[in-house]
């Protein structure tokens, strides 16, 4: 079975980008890490760039079993064996659910497995239109929640957090150091372009009243 380590990146995240390509040599995997220049001049709207990146990397690699695209922040701690062997899916995400006041449940874009055929196609396509019609302040997790909320056709597997993991979740005891294949530095959260307070409640309520009930 054949797979690909999938990702890209904009100039100011090429370091992150060595790391993840340095990572991938380390344990075996082969890499495809596309460099773009920057399009927008907020990060928000540069993320939604992201189903685009995926759908390019499925045409590219239609010849492959296995597709896994990563933010580039991100290092393969172990070969990606098993996730292969137990991937039965069209579409492969992480969620975390919560409950409080009110249920919720959030997709982590960070890792996404995925098959190259038509229906994982149908589903970035829908990721791609909503990612094109989203508002200001509104980040590729707010459409790909939408996309999912319309996925009728794929079939969506969800990712043990082995393979969506970050140093928080270590730290709390949600996954074993030991276990973690994949980790994700969250480059965002000491970026110079840090999202603001104003920022993030703007993209929140935004995504609140798109989601209604």
């Amino acid at each position: 079975m054949s797979r690909v380590v999938c990702g890209w990146y904009t100039p100011d995240y090429k370091k992150w980008a060595d790391g993840l390509a340095a990572s991938c040599a380390r344990v075996g995997e082969l890499a495809d890490l596309v460099a773009v220049d920057k399009k927008y001049p907020g990060w928000e709207a540069e993320t939604q760039r992201k189903p685009l990146m995926v759908r390019d990397a499925l045409l590219k690699h239609g010849d492959k079993d296995l597709i896994v695209f990563l933010d580039v922040d991100a290092t393969i701690e172990k070969p990606l064996d098993e996730l292969q062997r137990s991937f039965r899916g069209d579409v492969g995400l992480y969620c975390r659910t919560r409950l409080r006041t009110r249920r919720q449940i959030f997709f982590r874009s960070g890792t996404i497995a995925l098959a190259p055929n038509q229906h994982t196609s149908s589903f970035i396509d829908a990721w791609c239109a909503e990612a094109g019609k989203s508002g200001y302040g509104t980040v590729d997790q707010d459409s790909l929640v939408l996309a999912v909320e319309n996925a009728t056709s794929a079939t969506l597997q969800m990712l043990p957090i082995a393979y969506c993991a970050t140093k928080h979740d270590i730290e709390h005891g949600l996954v074993a150091v030991e276990n973690v294949a994949i980790l994700h530095e969250q480059a965002s959260f000491t970026s110079t372009q840090k999202e603001s307070w104003l920022s993030k409640r703007t993209r929140r309520v935004i995504a609140a009243l798109k989601g209604g009930a």
